[in-house]
């Protein structure tokens, strides 16, 4: 399976990018532990001296293609590589993939539309693998209409991932608005829940090399981006402010995972006693959460929440997660929700929990006890990342099979096909092969046309009939033709590898 991954990349800083993190974590589980997968991971160029590529490109069987660019994150939505055609269209595309991942749910149709061979019934499958589902009043942004037809399309139209029962409700009560009840079925029935999940072993790692002792004064912490609106940071420094200025001795620690800008100098004019630190690495985060008291979170939303798992997962430490009593946070806790103690109605249930931990600090770390284990039972990416590749496997191999290739594989291209396998050496590129059906061909030219088959189809049509496999040891896609040995007596292949042996004794290249 070769996929196409796709993120929302929306500031410069990749490592602190959630999206990168969440993919580039799936990503190096698929290719390490299966060798039947390639991914051509999607990143803007301006990022490319970050020297971040040589992380990724030392991996196996993966490709880092730096043709997109930085944007606004509601832009990104709706934005394709400006190549993206080029490189991915089933007729003309430099790749054969077999699949997209994108969390850019708004850009489903158009990125179907630009893979599509306009002579197939319908395009590749595209995976909406996102974080916040689109939903009327339940999301950070003011969501228009157009916005919700265009998101709620792409559940239809594409395979929904996503990573809550809560986010999958909310998701489809938005579209109930905008789209049929066919079409609504289809979301559900296409969909799947499947969290994205966090590292805890990777946490576990880096605290053991960390001194985790907790600070010698009470410490408030906050960990992600800060930012107004859903994110509600001012309204976090507000109440770690009050309660600092309430007289009580006390550090409060902020980490930010990019730049800020003008928020900065406020916190330096209105909360000098603030210590807060910008483009923290995510080992810094954990272990200086680790070594906290408290974490107050107050967003009015969320999707999933990578950071706000490892807050949670963190709680096995000592640090007590303060959260609102809402939507994502259900979706987060599942069926745990009710039996956590400190998740607040308003501020000022918020207020009064925190200075109960700061009382009864001990009481409140043996109240929460059960959460460590509880959240990586549910959320840890090794399950995760795998139930992931699974889904997309599966679904490639099924709508990607026998009848769907047919439509580009006519009698005469199946049998100059056949022709060209046969004189081409046992290891082979799609190239390779393919300017050999050309040379033999009295009507194929290099631009795929009427009734001319074209690589992607070539390819799999070899993988389905069982005339070859795919190696994944490139970019570029390189086969091996099925031995005998190797094929059943039932299969396409085992009727003609005979013949095959045949022409590479008395054929030439």
């Amino acid at each position: 399976m070769r996929l196409a991954v796709l993120p929302i990349t929306s500031f410069r800083h990749l490592k602190g990018e959630s999206e990168i993190v969440m993919f580039t974590a799936q990503i190096k589980q698929w290719v390490h532990d299966h060798e039947d997968t390639w991914v051509y991971l999607i990143l803007p160029e301006e990022c490319q001296e970050q020297g971040w590529e040589g992380i990724v490109e030392g991996w196996p069987r993966c490709t880092v293609l730096w043709i997109d660019k930085l944007g606004l994150y509601y832009d990104k939505l709706t934005d394709l590589p400006g190549t993206f055609l080029d490189t991915f269209n089933l007729r003309i595309g430099r790749y054969q993939i077999d699949g997209l991942v994108t969390s850019r749910r708004a850009l489903t149709i158009g990125a179907a539309r630009e893979m599509w061979d306009h002579r197939m019934k319908t395009s590749l499958p595209v995976f909406i693998d996102e974080s916040m589902v689109v939903a009327r009043n339940l999301t950070p942004s003011q969501v228009s209409e157009i916005e919700m037809m265009a998101q709620t399309l792409g559940y239809a139209y594409g395979y929904p991932v996503w990573d809550t029962e809560t986010q999958k409700k909310n998701a489809i009560t938005a579209a109930r608005q905008y789209l049929s009840g066919a079409m609504t079925l289809r979301a559900i029935q296409k969909g799947v829940v499947i969290p994205c999940g966090f590292d805890p072993d990777r946490t576990d790692a880096v605290l053991a090399r960390q001194n985790t002792v907790k600070e010698e004064r009470f410490t408030c912490f906050f960990g992600g981006r800060l930012n107004k609106g859903s994110k509600r940071a001012d309204i976090m420094l507000r109440e770690y402010d009050d309660f600092f200025r309430f007289g009580r001795d006390i550090d409060i620690t902020v980490c930010s995972p990019k730049d800020e800008g003008w928020i900065l100098d406020m916190i330096k004019k209105d909360y000098p006693e603030i210590n807060v630190l910008v483009q923290t690495p995510s080992d810094e985060f954990k272990a200086r959460a680790a070594r906290a008291h408290v974490f107050l979170n107050t967003s009015a939303h969320e999707g999933f929440s990578v950071g706000f798992a490892e807050m949670m997962y963190l709680t096995k430490y000592g640090t007590v997660l303060i959260a609102p009593r809402t939507h994502w946070t259900k979706g987060m806790f599942q069926d745990r929700f009710d039996d956590y103690p400190f998740l607040y109605n308003n501020f000022e249930e918020a207020r009064i929990m925190l200075r109960w931990v700061h009382e009864n600090y001990e009481a409140a770390v043996d109240k929460i006890a059960w959460l460590g284990d509880w959240v990586r039972e549910q959320y840890d990416m090794k399950v995760t990342n795998e139930q992931h590749w699974q889904h997309y496997k599966t679904v490639t191999d099924r709508e990607l099979g026998h009848e769907y290739v047919r439509g580009l594989m006519s009698d005469s291209n199946r049998e100059l096909t056949l022709e060209a396998l046969a004189v081409v050496p046992e290891e082979f590129s799609i190239e390779r092969l393919y300017r050999q059906m050309t040379e033999m061909s009295r009507a194929m030219k290099e631009d795929p046309r009427r009734g001319q088959t074209t690589k992607w189809a070539v390819r799999r049509w070899l993988m389905n009939e069982g005339y070859a496999v795919d190696l994944y040891n490139s970019a570029e896609t390189v086969m091996r033709k099925v031995t005998s040995d190797e094929v059943s007596g039932d299969s396409a292949a085992a009727r003609v590898v005979p013949e095959l042996a045949a022409g590479e004794q008395g054929g030439s290249t």
